[in-house]
């Protein structure tokens, strides 16, 4: 009787964690994204920003080509398509990237962590003004607790003197705000068939341009090419940047979007949490009363959303 009451319950258990694969798998492409953070801040150590973006950007294109086949999508663009690959190159490549890495001037202003991975709610404020669509009960509330959190996190960074850069804040959110564009130019081409395809051709030719800018505004610059340098840009570009896409595209194809997009608004608490553990920086109460906020409001949008769903 013992053994059949265990079996029901590692039944019960592993129907439970099917059920809960897609949320699982949105975890692990956040905390993936969140330790971007402190990977390009070391690599740039080693590689000038646009020289280490445009090989980001150039890698990852290439590797998600080399899937395609797997993931029953053209090689090359179908007709039609170049002129939304031309145009997403800007915004989520040359903008997002170029911008993200150069807003790392001082890697340890962790707040920049905060403020590249503001994508989730910047992506609904423009849903909102250019797509007329209308919040969750559950998006509501996640945004609202949301937003309180992040300006609380911020606070400890604004009143930080001479350690806050303004430069690097703005940047910063600039990448967040590139990326939130693209989201929504997505959305606008409907084509599932070949996004990802689109995907790879846009940080292809994305990458042209951020290395043209290395070769006029770097030429004095030495990159090193250490094992060290080349495992995070193959990390970063392979794994954080290839796959995670790749994983997400084909993730939202046979899940609602919005039962998953409440996740992505915990990217600024993963964010902070390992560039503070990276650099070994302690949490302050403000920045910890901050993260607490958003979790809760993660929660509670989680429960409507469920009881949206029944």
């Amino acid at each position: 009787m013992n053994h059949l009451v265990e079996n029901q319950k590692i039944i019960g258990t592993t129907s439970t964690l099917k059920k809960l694969y897609p949320e699982i798998i949105t975890v692990g492409i956040i905390i993936i994204g969140a330790l971007c953070f402190p990977l390009v801040s070391k690599g740039l150590s080693y590689a000038p920003p646009f020289l280490f973006s445009g090989l980001r950007t150039l890698i990852a294109g290439i590797s998600i080509l080399l899937i395609l086949p797997l993931l029953a999508q053209p090689v090359l663009p179908p007709k039609g398509t170049w002129k939304w690959i031309l145009l997403f190159s800007i915004p989520a490549v040359v903008i997002s990237y170029g911008t993200m890495f150069l807003s790392h001037g001082k890697p340890d202003m962790t707040i920049i962590s905060v403020l590249e991975n503001l994508q989730p709610l910047l992506s609904v404020f423009l849903a909102i003004i250019f797509l007329k669509e209308k919040l969750s009960p559950a998006t509501r509330s996640v945004m609202v607790f949301g937003i309180i959190g992040v300006a609380i996190m911020s606070v400890p960074a604004l009143t930080g003197g001479s350690m806050f850069s303004w430069s690097s804040a703005v940047l910063a959110l600039l990448a967040s705000l590139s990326a939130a564009v693209t989201s929504i130019l997505v959305k606008k081409i409907k084509r599932p068939d070949a996004i990802i395809t689109i995907s790879a051709w846009q940080f292809i030719v994305g990458s042209i341009p951020l290395l043209l800018l290395s070769s006029l505004f770097e030429k004095n610059s030495s990159p090193q090419f250490t094992l060290l340098f080349i495992t995070i840009l193959l990390f970063l570009a392979i794994i954080g940047t290839a796959l995670t896409s790749a994983v997400w595209y084909v993730l939202i194809q046979k899940v609602a979007v919005s039962r998953l997009s409440i996740l992505f608004f915990l990217l600024p608490v993963f964010g902070l949490i390992l560039s503070k553990t990276v650099y070994r920086l302690p949490i302050n109460l403000l920045e910890w009363v901050g993260m607490v906020t958003i979790i809760i409001g993660a929660v509670i949008g989680l429960k409507k959303q469920s009881t949206q769903q029944v």
